[in-house]
C-alpha cells in the first residue's frame, strides 16, 4: 500500500511537471502553486484581462523569493534580463512604465511580467493627497492592461492605499519561512475571498484600528478564510540571481524594460544620421518647436523643426503625415495651429 501511495505521488509529480511549460521547479513543493499561477496567467492574458497580485508578509517570510518562482513560471522570458523585470524607485518611475506598457498593449505584445518590491514605498497612505499619488489611483481604478502581470510585495498591508488593495486580483499573506525546513505557508485570497478581505481591511483602516501583520491574526481580525492554502520553499537558484539587484537598491529598471522589450518585439528605436543623436525610449509628451536638448520617442515635434532637420519639403511632409493618420500608423497632436508629430513616428517619413 505505502508503495502504490509513493508510485501515485511520483506520477502526479510527473503529470504536472510536464504540464508546467516555462519553468519546472526545484523543489516538488512548488509545483501546485506554480501550476496554478501558470494556468491563471494563461486564462488572464486569453480573456484580454489583466493581473494584479499582492504578496504581504513579514521579513524573512520570502515574498521576494516567492515572487520570483511565480515570475519565472508565467513568463518563460522572466530570467533572461532579471534586471528589466523587478522596481525599486519612485511612484512617477512607475507611471512612466505603465504609460510605456499601455503603448505595447496597443501595439500587440499582450504578456509582460513585472515585480514591484517593496510596493508600500509608492503606495504610501499618508502620500494619498500627492499629483504622483492621485495618478497611481487613477491607473489602478481604470487601467486595464491586457497581458500586463503586476508581482507587488508589501510587509505592511497598514502602509498600502486601500485602492490598491481593493484593485488586486489577488492577496496572497505568507507566513514565516522556516529556514530549517525551507518551507513556507501561503494563504491566497481571490474572488468573493479577496473582496471581503479588502473591505474589511479597508474598514479597520478607517476607523484606525490595529492591523496584524501575521495572516492567521489578520484573518480572525478580518473574520475571513482563505480561498485555499498551499505550501512553498525557496529556490535558492532563483533567489541568488535577484538578490545582488535588490541588495544594490537597483533602480534602472524603465530603461531596461523598455530596452529588453524593444529587443524582444523588434520594436524601431529611431537613430538618424540627420539628428546626429540618439533617440531614446520614454518621454514625456512634451512638444517641441525647436530641437530638443534630449530626445524621447514619446514627444512630439512641430513641422517646421522636422523640415529643418530633415529637408523634408513642408507640403510633402504634411501630404505624408496625413495619409499615415488615416491609415493609424503615426501618432500626431495639434495645438492650435501647429502640427506635432510623435519623435517615435518619424523614421515613417523619411
Amino acid at each position: 500500500m505505502l508503495k502504490t501511495r509513493k508510485t501515485r505521488k511520483t506520477n502526479q509529480n510527473y503529470i504536472f511537471k510536464n504540464m508546467l511549460k516555462n519553468y519546472i521547479p526545484q523543489n516538488n513543493s512548488n509545483i501546485p502553486i506554480c501550476l496554478f499561477f501558470q494556468l491563471l496567467s494563461y486564462s488572464r492574458i486569453a480573456s484580454e484581462s489583466d493581473l494584479q497580485v499582492l504578496i504581504m508578509g513579514k521579513e524573512g517570510s520570502g515574498k521576494s523569493g516567492l515572487s520570483m518562482i511565480l515570475g519565472a513560471t508565467i513568463d518563460e522570458h522572466f530570467l533572461d534580463n532579471l534586471k528589466s523585470k523587478f522596481y525599486l524607485s519612485g511612484g512617477s518611475e512607475v507611471i512612466r512604465f505603465f504609460e510605456y506598457i499601455q503603448t505595447q498593449n496597443k501595439l500587440g505584445n499582450k504578456k509582460i511580467v513585472y515585480l514591484i518590491d517593496e510596493a508600500h514605498t509608492w503606495m504610501h497612505s499618508q502620500d494619498a493627497s500627492t499629483k504622483e499619488s492621485i495618478r497611481l489611483k487613477q491607473y489602478y481604478r481604470n487601467a486595464r492592461i491586457s497581458g500586463a502581470i503586476g508581482l507587488h510585495c508589501t510587509p505592511n498591508m497598514t502602509e498600502i492605499q486601500p485602492l490598491i488593495i481593493q484593485r488586486s486580483d489577488i492577496i496572497i499573506l505568507l507566513g514565516k519561512l522556516d529556514v530549517n525546513k525551507n518551507l513556507g505557508t501561503g494563504y491566497i485570497f481571490l474572488g468573493e475571498d479577496k473582496f471581503n478581505l479588502a473591505t474589511k481591511l479597508k474598514s479597520l483602516r478607517s476607523t484606525g484600528q490595529y492591523i496584524s501583520n501575521d495572516p492567521e491574526e489578520l484573518m480572525k481580525q478580518c473574520n475571513g478564510n482563505a480561498t485555499f492554502t498551499f505550501k512553498w520553499s525557496q529556490e535558492p537558484k532563483l533567489y541568488n540571481l535577484y538578490r545582488p539587484l535588490k541588495n544594490a537598491g537597483y533602480s534602472n529598471f524603465l530603461d531596461d524594460a523598455i530596452a529588453e522589450l524593444s529587443n524582444k518585439h523588434n520594436l524601431t528605436q529611431i537613430s538618424n544620421d540627420y539628428y546626429g543623436l540618439e533617440i531614446n525610449p520614454g518621454g514625456y509628451k512634451t512638444t517641441y518647436d525647436e530641437k530638443p536638448p534630449v530626445l524621447f520617442e514619446n514627444d512630439y515635434m512641430s513641422y517646421n523643426v522636422i523640415v529643418e532637420l530633415t529637408d523634408i519639403n513642408y507640403k510633402a511632409l504634411s501630404q505624408k503625415v496625413a495619409r499615415l493618420r488615416k491609415q493609424n500608423k503615426i501618432s500626431t497632436v495639434k495645438i492650435g495651429l501647429k502640427q506635432y508629430v510623435r519623435i517615435g513616428d518619424i523614421n515613417k517619413l523619411l
